[in-house]
């Protein structure tokens, strides 16, 4: 058993949902990258996207100039139903299905509210099934302090359930 094999025996696999093709380049998704890339050097990391393995290889070479750890796994998701592109429902019902065929425990961690809460929804009751949210600014105060109170109600709603349901918060902010 090599050291890889021995050290995911006893670690939880930590699974990241991403709905959108990360090899488009926006800062924040680079941040992403780099992130889980790193972290998968000492743990079982996959990035669940519309991504190919491929097309992160071919990011991380090309873009950042670096390759990407052999043991950074990424699991393609489709966002698509019945050969139409849909939105992150489909990409979640897809995401829904490859973690009910892992029997290990499971960390999801995310930075995205909507799929967090969805993750929440699905799984909240699994044995096994933990939630890690990183925050990097309280949106629904941004909207209040502009005037927009409608978002802002609506938002504080939704980061009002993450914050509460989820296992760990990981604050990127003051």
């Amino acid at each position: 058993m090599s050291t890889i094999e021995k050290r995911n025996k006893y670690v939880m696999k930590i699974l990241y949902p991403f709905p959108m093709k990360l090899s488009n380049g926006y800062t924040y998704m680079l941040s992403i990258l780099q992130f889980l890339n790193v972290l998968s050097l000492r743990l079982d990391v996959t990035l669940c996207s519309l991504d190919t393995d491929k097309e992160i290889d071919e990011y991380f070479t090309k873009v950042l100039g670096e390759e990407k750890n052999k043991e950074f796994k990424i699991k393609t998701l489709s966002n698509k139903f019945l050969g139409i592109k849909s939105n992150k429902f489909v990409f979640f019902y897809n995401l829904k299905q490859f973690i009910k065929s892992i029997e290990s425990p499971i960390v999801i961690y995310s930075r995205d509210l909507k799929q967090m809460r969805l993750a929440i929804k699905g799984f909240r009751d699994s044995n096994n099934k933990y939630f890690i949210f990183e925050t990097h600014q309280i949106l629904s105060e941004n909207y209040q302090r502009n005037g927009d109170y409608n978002n802002s109600k609506v938002l504080r709603k939704l980061e009002s359930f993450v914050f509460k349901n989820s296992d760990l918060l990981i604050s990127i902010t003051e």
